[in-house]
């Protein structure tokens, strides 16, 4: 394994919005993500500097810089790469945004974390999910493809029970376990 270059330590500044420039060339459409980024630096705070160049040139953090200028922040938490040559800093803009989708989500440990999440009353709106992808989100064992599930579903008789809880939270615990089990539910409020 190769051995990684020696690496400043990082020095993050917060630098006047005017200065910083986006990249001309950027080949990321990222104007759908800037309203979601703005609620989570809202809820959140900056937790992610931008990286520029030595020239003020935005390497990483294109989106993340949007957001702030949508929420009319004068000032932007940044990272100066002087390191990183011209064509360094152009790879490792693309290779960072490319690296991201390589990742792939667990839907069994998606779905408890956000269940988690919606039993504590946490606004789900800040995990960057839209209602319809939540809504998908399902406790299984992920062995059959949806497909075959329904098929599976559709070929037996349905039936339905109503059962009372006696808070949210007991109501998500049944749901949870009964989705574990591979049962479709869905809550129902009276």
């Amino acid at each position: 394994m190769p051995r990684a270059p020696k690496t400043p330590s990082l020095d993050v500044q917060m630098m006047e919005t005017h200065l910083v420039i986006p990249y001309r060339g950027n080949p990321r459409k990222n104007d759908a993500a800037i309203a979601k980024v703005a609620k989570l630096i809202e809820e959140f705070g900056w937790q992610q500097p931008i990286v520029v160049d030595r020239h003020n040139v935005i390497i990483v953090g294109d989106t993340r810089f949007k957001a702030g200028r949508l929420l009319g922040h004068q000032k932007v938490p940044v990272v100066v790469a002087k390191h990183l040559t011209a064509k360094q800093a152009k790879a490792y803009r693309l290779a960072d945004n490319r690296a991201g989708e390589e990742a792939e989500w667990d839907p069994k440990l998606l779905a408890v974390e956000v269940e988690e999440l919606r039993v504590a009353a946490f606004n789900l709106e800040l995990t960057a999910f839209d209602p319809a992808e939540l809504g998908k989100l399902r406790l299984d064992d992920g062995g059959e493809d949806e497909q075959a599930k329904e098929r599976k579903l559709s070929d037996n008789l349905m039936f339905q029970v109503v059962v009372d809880c006696k808070d949210e939270t007991d109501q998500a615990a049944l749901m949870a376990r009964l989705k574990a089990e591979d049962r479709k539910c869905r809550p129902l409020t009276l």
